[in-house]
């Protein structure tokens, strides 16, 4: 009889104990798996907080890239367009003052204010007694196209420049297009100083000008195209 009791008590006694330990162990496991789940949870929201910034640096860097390239478009257009009229008016027909209205001596007093050299105005004063009128004038054109070639020179620089500067943002076509086009600016520009700087005012340059100046002009039509699409169209 006290065995039997001895085994009913403790029977009671362990079943309810089994249980709470069942539910303490469940509970202390429910516990670590919330934790790891808020855990994860915590560096999820972090990673996407990364992502999103990520993505959001990436389409401002993009429009500013987008907007800096529409910008240096247009001026490399603008810049080729200023140099390619300056070294158009190197040859052909050119439009200048008269001087054939003035007299030898008033042709002798407006020299100092042309726009001319100091030292081609020196040299054309102090021989202007000696000289004819039209001599005088001869050397007043001659100079005055000096002045033109170093200009035109110093336009086809900057294109050169601004070309290489930004390089980055032209397309392959547009720089094939821009490698021709300096090639035959630069024989242009080289034929014009020959005739500007040699001493002998009727000296060949053995370079046809008109056939480059064709050839720039079809270069100029293909950029055109070439920097619309690249405007009109996104990488």
């Amino acid at each position: 009889m006290d065995i039997l009791y001895s085994i009913l008590v403790t029977t009671i006694i362990s079943i309810p104990l089994t249980s709470l330990i069942s539910f303490l162990i469940k509970a202390w496991i429910n516990s670590g798996f919330s934790k790891k789940i808020e855990k994860f949870k915590s560096e999820l929201d972090n990673i996407t907080r990364i992502q999103e910034f990520k993505f959001k640096k990436a389409l401002d860097d993009y429009s500013l890239y987008s907007a800096k390239k529409h910008e240096i478009y247009r001026n490399l257009f603008a810049i080729f367009s200023e140099s390619f009229g300056h070294l158009f008016s190197l040859s052909g027909f050119t439009i200048g003052p008269d001087y054939n209205v003035l007299s030898k001596a008033d042709i002798l007093e407006i020299i100092p204010s042309l726009g001319i050299s100091d030292t081609d105005k020196k040299e054309i004063i102090n021989s202007g007694e000696i000289k004819k009128k039209d001599d005088i004038i001869s050397e007043i054109r001659r100079a005055e196209y000096k002045v033109k070639v170093v200009i035109a020179d110093q336009k086809f620089s900057e294109f050169k420049n601004f070309s290489v500067l930004n390089e980055i943002y032209f397309a392959d076509d547009i720089n094939r297009l821009i490698d021709e086009i300096i090639k035959q600016k630069a024989k242009l520009i080289t034929s014009a100083k020959i005739r500007a700087f040699n001493s002998n005012k009727h000296v060949q340059t053995g370079i046809d000008e008109e056939l480059i100046k064709t050839s720039l002009s079809d270069l100029k039509d293909q950029l055109r195209r070439v920097i619309r699409n690249g405007l009109l169209n996104s990488d």
